[in-house]
């Protein structure tokens, strides 16, 4: 499979698929030729064959080919259209992995590829068109053919097995290689698509380490303090319930447990889950309960698997939907898990929040993909339909909506309580694979981008370029470090779209981050502040100075570094990790800072530090094949979950009945094998 990794996709390929096995044998005898008969098309692959046929304008040695079927190892493959070759074992002299298996051609470039071939090989022209190097045999003395020419036909036996031993040191580098790379990964090596293999540098690979032993001092402490609660006030060393006693850290942390490798802790958090109840009578946020339960349980399932994750998220997306039964649709902001009674804040005037209402749709889309029932979809999807009703010319949506007129109002803002409806918009798109069913959201996205080109200021004189926010016509020079995730979704908008508006949306997603970075830098305590102001010949002022160990930024430099592979982003969340780590770690835990200026600090590890941004910094330092992109799509509070196309209509219902109810029917879609990815 193209793209496979060295660590053994779903634990089924490791260094003795690659090496064949039986390299020690081979060092003490050359192996002998089998007969036609034995050749069986679904024999066991540690054991395969190359049925010959007489070739054409050959003779002696060389009188034999191989036909044109081959089994190998990794699965039936065309190799040419003159001739393949029934893989015994295969050794990469250069890069350890093959770079690309397909329809046409098997290509290794200085790779070594043995084979038993009876008493010979093709002719040197099919050999110089498949660039493969043969060990094979004349009589009793093997012979190999190098690179793509036909030479060194009488190689000793002694040179044969020399090349061999020299394999059989590479294949014991290799074990040690892929034992590193599972204490690295721990399950995830096995489970998740990796893709190709990726030549890590050894200051990543300590950066990642570093930033996942910060994760386990998150946890520990959790487990420690606050076991059951939602958050650790980790100086009171304490829990306490921000979001209706539901164990939000517990789920919100599931995925980064699981692709750190963390697996004691992830079975331990899997294990407190199988008994929670969502009948809780109290008031809980729609928007953070999707978001951080919802998408954590969604996310859970599509990784590990376990049908436990996707029963619990059912339930607790039933006790949510009460909160849409508003005249437009348009949901409630709040809803009693108990009794599913609904209201929406006072400071709202009694509207909805933009970022609340579309910033479910990820969520509750994916649910209904993966259960079979359109229930959720329609719910979400109906909110944007009436959005698209009051959707102005630049895109830009005021933040409060009224579920009972869908009237927008208030200003506008990629800040708090507008962000992430912006965000969805591009990633509803990408989670239904780029479709034409989906085509909707990139066009709204793209229209609200124009907007966003409205609001881009520059400062001085350091010209920083910031979004502003508007009210009414005007525009004030402040911008949140919640909007700082909007370098990213640029990137991601960008990347790998062909629209010529593309480097347009690149190049203010870079410039955009140097200014985020710069919130952290221009600090004492190198932490950025809430927000930041900017004056006129002052470039950016702190506003509101605490934080609260927010991801937007270290989010923003993953998709940055991930979609140009400018090693710099990664350096910018190298010193925000340490900032990190200097300012807000104790023994108990991590704290935010009440005052990014003096470093006094607050007494609450956020759910979102262990779920969001220990997540991204650990990506960060991952090889771009951890959780890739075009495989998986990130919510808004880091929960990765499976891309699955969409069709729209009909199509859509029936692929969502196909996927409904089982590991087994959802296999097409995750590629999962007994419910594993």
């Amino acid at each position: 499979m193209e793209g496979e990794a060295l660590a053994g996709l779903r634990g089924d390929i490791g260094v003795d698929d690659i090496f064949g096995g039986d390299l020690q044998h081979a060092a003490e005898e050359p192996p002998a030729p089998p007969s036609s008969s034995m050749i069986e098309p679904d024999s066991q692959p540690s054991r395969r064959s190359v049925e010959t046929q007489p070739s054409v304008g050959t003779s002696g040695a060389r009188g034999t080919r191989p036909s044109p079927q081959y089994f190998s190892r990794l699965g039936k493959r065309k190799m040419s259209r003159h001739s393949s070759l029934n893989l015994f074992s295969i050794a990469r002299t250069s890069h350890l992995l093959l770079d690309r298996w397909n329809d046409t051609t098997l290509a290794f470039d200085q790779s070594l590829v043995i084979v038993r071939v009876g008493k010979g090989v093709s002719s040197t022209n099919d050999v110089e068109q498949m660039y493969v190097n043969v060990v094979g045999h004349q009589g009793d003395v093997p012979y190999i053919v190098w690179g793509s020419h036909w030479t060194n036909l009488d190689c000793a036996y002694t040179t044969v097995q020399a090349e061999i031993t020299r394999l059989i040191e590479e294949k014991q580098q290799l074990q040690s290689q892929l034992e590193e790379l599972s204490n690295h990964l721990g399950d995830v090596g096995k489970k998740i698509q990796l893709g190709k293999w990726f030549n890590e540098d050894p200051v990543n690979i300590e950066r990642r380490n570093t930033v996942k032993e910060a994760m386990l001092h998150a946890w520990t402490s959790y487990e420690k303090y606050a076991w059951g609660f939602d958050e650790l006030q980790p100086q009171s060393r304490r829990g306490v319930n921000n979001f209706g006693g539901i164990g939000a850290t517990i789920i919100d942390s599931l995925d980064t447990l699981y692709i750190m490798g963390l697996d004691k802790q992830f079975q331990k958090a899997k294990s407190w889950i199988t008994s929670l109840d969502f009948n809780k009578g109290v008031d809980a946020s729609v928007f953070e309960t999707t978001i951080r339960v919802l998408g954590g349980l969604l996310s859970a399932y599509d990784l590990e698997g376990d049908n436990v994750f996707l029963e619990k998220a059912k339930q607790i997306a039933d006790r949510l939907l009460p909160a849409w039964n508003t005249p437009t649709g348009i949901p409630y902001s709040s809803i009693n898990l108990g009794d599913g009674h609904t209201n929406n804040p006072g400071w709202t005037g009694g509207s909805s929040v933009l970022a609340d209402i579309g910033t479910t749709q990820v969520e509750f889309i994916a649910l209904s993909q993966r259960t079979g029932n359109l229930i959720y979809q329609e719910k979400v999807e109906n909110v944007i339909h009436q959005i698209r009703k009051i959707f102005p010319d630049d895109g830009l949506v005021p933040i409060y909506v009224n579920p009972f007129t869908g009237r927008a109002s208030s200003k506008i803002t990629f800040g708090a309580m507008g962000d992430s409806f912006y965000e969805y918009l591009l990633k509803v798109w990408i989670q239904g694979n780029k479709t034409e069913a989906v085509q909707q959201y990139r066009d709204m996205w793209e229209q609200s981008m124009e907007g966003l080109a409205s609001l881009i200021k520059k400062s001085t004189p350091s010209s920083f370029t910031y979004i502003a926010e508007r009210s009414g016509g005007s525009l004030m020079d402040k911008m949140d470090e919640l909007a700082c995730f909007a370098p990213g979704m640029l990137a991601l908008g960008a990347y790998g779209y062909s629209s010529d508006k593309s480097a347009k949306y690149m190049q203010l997603a870079e410039e955009l981050a140097w200014t985020c970075y710069n919130f952290y830098r221009s600090t004492p305590t190198k932490l950025a502040g809430e927000n930041y102001f900017f004056r006129e010949g002052q470039d950016m002022m702190v506003g509101t100075s605490w934080n609260i160990q927010r991801p937007e930024t270290v989010e923003s430099l993953m998709y940055l570094w991930r979609t140009t592979g400018n090693e710099t982003y990664r350096e910018w969340g190298w010193e925000i990790f340490k900032a990190f780590e200097a300012q807000c770690r104790i023994d108990s835990g991590y704290v935010g800072l009440r005052d990014v200026n003096s470093g006094v600090k607050d007494d609450m590890m956020q759910s979102f530090f262990l779920a969001e941004t220990l997540k991204y910094l650990y990506l960060l330092f991952s090889p771009p094949t951890t959780i890739p992109l075009d495989q998986w799509v990130f919510n808004t509070e880091a929960h990765p979950v499976k891309i699955i196309p969409r069709f729209g209509g009909q199509q859509e219902r029936k692929d969502s009945e196909k996927i409904s109810g089982s590991n087994q029917m959802t296999a097409k879609f995750f590629g999962r094998k007994e419910g594993r990815p």
